[in-house]
């Protein structure tokens, strides 16, 4: 991908989504709303499925073809044709129902689905090319808030205005065609959003890479193997709660008006949650691709759906949990989807997911078949959705036994956020991609957390061996990847490390080898210069500010609150410019790391606002307190009021009779010195006084007005 691919180009790619779901969805429950006015219960019941099937069918069957076109064509060429050929078959939907044609209808919702087919796994996979992986989450979250929302007012609108037309001209088969038409309308709108996308802001156009091959490797990978496993069970479970909503409204309308609108209406409110839980992922993925937020949709998917069922004939109750199921469904599916497309091959990536679609409509062609059947043998809706609910434990169970730490990783960045408030500085200068090497300063026993949370990319750890003594802390180490490091086995921890980098991640390190317990920086080891060079990678220093004086520090006793501590510490990471390995030295790092705390120190917010205002804010915390004894006048005491009465008045006079741009100060001793400073403050923060240097023992301070 060409780095200067607009992002307006992404947001293209994710409008035209939106418009294509919005008219198939229309369509399709246009379609479903036929049979119900055209057949009795258990017939329409097997019609929505066959109409169901049809969307599942052509991703089964056209999953090769899929990867061959990408091997002849641009994705953005056959995301334009895609987008194409489904403005014909919405329009065939709507000339079939004008010729009264049943058949005709089946045909080109056929088509629609085949469009559909094609159009994915080069929509996905485009997307990745324009956004880069950086972005994947965040985009591929917005790619489902836009498909879904568009599903959820298609399947509302569509179901209601199918009904409004049917009353309104008295022929459902009307109603139909008027659909297929505003569905065409809205396939050809999205072919001019995406009609502008360059095909050069791609990669190359992808090998003609074997089906088979990518099939093997969907199951020989793990990461691609679980991730289209999950989500093959939920598309599947999707289809399956939306069949079982459409069923109630039937059964609730029999084949008079209103099952349209019950039924679309409910399943637009799934799809609300569902764009709901997408937005909120791609807010939540903007840094990276957050694992913990499907584990955590899956555990409010096990909870809600078997509460929904027990509350099925409380019509509010539903409605809450056919909601709630949606925003759990989002934050399950959005994070997977980018997860499977970062993890796949760049040269065979749309065959990837042209694999993995055939394996979740697998999956959901099940699910529908079992939906349908149990339709047709009478089950309620109620039993079914006890069925979905045991599929759900045992997704969850699975999700504990393979990816545990996800969901631990998330409550910890939950409680990062609430305790900390994190300010990331100069990220962009840790490289975006290839091995690099963390150094840090080492304040407190939260900083691996801190510096998780705060990286643009996941980082490894390297920390002591003494914590594996515990058993807790022992699964942590394994399940986060920690490199532990000993006195005594301490090459072996050099050796992981390099291989760590070597393979393209970024490792961290705390080149003092403790916490401080002083809150300044200590010597550094060499540890950090000798990896960097075996490794032959970048080394970024980092500091961190802040957190020198929180329960988890030395300042005290650690793990102890102390009273007058805030709850919410102000903490700031700033991370410096990338140091060749070859120039990286335990002098050099350890003076980056202090340039970066001296940085950090001068950008905490408490000293974003000027001397004079911090100073005269603390004499008028206590007016009444004595400040200061001043001897050469007999003892006399000075209270906090007293002294900010005498400098507000003789700044008066520095104000209007001192504009010279450098002014010197004899200060004298005692009371007179401690007055002049104060007003000499307020004088250099006045209105007119410009940029005025003024240099104490600590240095140049800022104010608002410039330098103080």
């Amino acid at each position: 991908m060409q780095k200067s691919a607009p992002l307006s180009y992404s947001y293209r790619l994710i409008g035209s989504q939106g418009l294509n779901a919005l008219g198939d969805h229309i369509a399709k429950i246009t379609a479903s709303a036929l049979v119900a006015a055209l057949f009795p219960e258990r017939q329409a019941a097997v019609w929505v499925g066959v109409i169901s099937a049809l969307y599942v069918l052509p991703y089964i069957f056209l999953a090769p073809v899929a990867g061959k076109l990408t091997g002849r064509f641009s994705k953005s060429a056959v995301v334009r044709g895609s987008l194409l050929l489904q403005a014909a078959a919405t329009a065939g939907l709507g000339f079939s129902a004008i010729q009264g044609s049943f058949g005709g209808v089946i045909a080109s919702l056929a088509l629609v689905a085949c469009q559909s087919s094609l159009l994915a796994p080069s929509r996905n996979a485009l997307l990745k090319d324009l956004c880069g992986t950086e972005r994947l989450g965040q985009m591929m979250g917005l790619l489902g808030l836009a498909g879904v929302g568009a599903t959820l007012v298609g399947l509302a609108v569509g179901g209601w205005s199918f009904d409004q037309l049917w009353k309104l001209l008295g022929d459902p088969w009307q109603a139909t065609a008027i659909a297929g038409a505003a569905s065409s309308l809205f396939a050809l709108f999205a072919y001019g959003a995406v009609s502008r996308i360059d095909s050069n802001s791609e990669t190359e156009v992808e090998k003609d890479s074997s089906f088979i091959a990518a099939a093997r490797e969907l199951f020989a990978r793990p990461v691609l193997r679980w991730t289209s496993l999950g989500l093959a069970w939920f598309y599947g479970v999707g289809a399956m709660l939306i069949m079982i909503l459409l069923q109630d409204s039937r059964l609730d309308h029999g084949q008079s008006v209103g099952s349209a609108s019950q039924g679309g209406g409910m399943a637009a409110l799934l799809g609300f949650g569902v764009a709901a839980g997408s937005g909120l992922a791609a807010y939540l993925c903007r840094r990276r691709i957050e694992v913990g937020l499907s584990f955590l949709g899956v555990v409010l998917l096990s909870v809600f759906i078997p509460l929904t069922a027990l509350f099925w004939d409380n019509d509010g109750m539903v409605s809450a949990g056919v909601l709630i199921l949606g925003l759990a469904g989002g934050l399950f599916s959005a994070p997977l989807n980018a997860l499977f497309v970062a993890s796949a091959r760049d040269d065979a990536r749309v065959t990837s997911i042209a694999a993995n679609n055939l394996l979740i409509n697998v999956v959901s062609g099940a699910f529908v078949l079992i939906a349908s059947a149990m339709g047709y043998m009478g089950w309620s809706p109620q039993a079914q959705l006890w069925i979905v609910a045991g599929t759900s434990v045992v997704v969850t169970a699975a999700m504990t036994v393979l990816v545990p730490e996800s969901l631990v990783r998330l409550v910890l960045m939950a409680a990062c956020k609430v305790f900390y408030s994190l300010k990331p500085r100069y990220t962009e200068k840790l490289p975006r991609e290839g091995g690099t090497l963390l150094v840090s300063n080492h304040v407190s026993y939260a900083d691996a957390l801190l510096i998780w949370a705060s990286s643009p990319r996941p980082v490894q750890f390297v920390g002591t061996d003494e914590l594996l003594k515990y058993p807790l802390m022992k699964w942590v180490y394994r399940k986060f990847n920690v490199i532990p490091v000993s006195p005594r086995r301490a090459k072996d921890a050099v050796s992981k490390t390099v291989d760590a980098l070597k393979a393209g991640g970024v490792v961290c390190l705390f080149p003092e080898g403790a916490l401080t317990r002083t809150g300044m920086v200590m010597p550094f080891k060499k540890g950090a210069e000798l990896i960097a060079r075996l490794a032959q990678v970048p080394v970024v220093p980092l500091a961190i500010d802040g957190m020198w004086g929180s329960v988890f520090s030395f300042s005290d006793k650690p793990f102890r609150y102390r009273w007058g501590q805030p709850l919410r510490r102000q903490v700031s990471l700033a991370f410096g410019d990338a140091v060749k390995f070859d120039q990286a030295s335990v002098e050099s790092l350890r003076e980056a790391v202090l340039d970066l705390s001296q940085d950090g120190f001068s950008n905490r917010r408490k000293l974003e606002k000027s001397l004079a205002y911090l100073s005269l804010k603390v004499l008028a915390r206590k007016p009444f307190s004595t400040k200061m004894v001043d001897r050469s006048l007999g003892s006399k005491r000075f209270r906090n009021y007293q002294l900010s009465v005498a400098a507000l008045g003789v700044s008066r006079y520095l104000i209007k009779d001192c504009p010279a741009a450098r002014v010197g100060v004899l200060l004298p001793p005692f009371f007179c010195r401690e007055l002049c400073w104060l007003n000499c403050i307020r004088w250099l923060n006045s209105e007119g006084a410009g940029k005025r240097p003024c240099y104490t023992q600590a240095g140049v301070l800022r104010s608002r007005k410039g330098f103080l």
